[in-house]
């Protein structure tokens, strides 16, 4: 019923109906993810980044957690903790293409190359770079050409 209302664009109400689920069933991770996703729409970070934690300690292996978790924390500048998150999602078999991509961006901005390129390699060697706007396969390929071209691996760097 909450995900209901914030397609009305009645946050109060979805705000309501989740924390009526809570109480019904504390174990109910779609609750605690509809309570952190409503906070995110109302700008409130740092109450959706506890509700996504509570989903997370519910569904530890659920890579929507962690991506969730990962992007609020993005938004609030921890990037650390926003890498932690995004890869913790690569460890489960369901591979998620946005959880690489915001690795791959993460760790360029933190100027460590190889880690950005490892994460930007493995999109695009998925075969699913299509599923990327088209500036972040610029982005991608741009990184692994420099990255192999610093490296001096001048035929690689060609590749890309």
């Amino acid at each position: 019923l909450g995900y209901e209302f914030i397609q009305l664009k009645n946050t109060h109400a979805a705000l309501s109906a989740f924390r009526q689920a809570v109480d019904i069933n504390p174990r109910d991770f779609r609750a605690w993810y509809g309570l952190g996703q409503t906070y995110e729409i109302l700008d409130m970070r740092q109450y959706a980044l506890h509700y996504f934690h509570k989903a997370a300690a519910i569904r530890p292996y659920d890579p929507r957690m962690w991506c969730a978790l990962g992007s609020c924390y993005e938004r609030l500048n921890q990037i650390e903790n926003a890498i932690v998150c995004f890869e913790r999602t690569t460890q489960s078999q369901e591979v998620d293409l946005l959880a690489l991509k915001r690795l791959g961006v993460l760790y360029f901005q933190l100027d460590n190359l190889d880690k950005s390129a490892f994460y930007f390699k493995k999109i695009l060697d998925q075969g699913d770079s299509e599923q990327i706007e088209n500036k972040d396969t610029i982005q991608a390929l741009l990184v692994l050409a420099n990255y192999y071209k610093r490296a001096g691996r001048l035929e690689e760097a060609e590749v890309y």
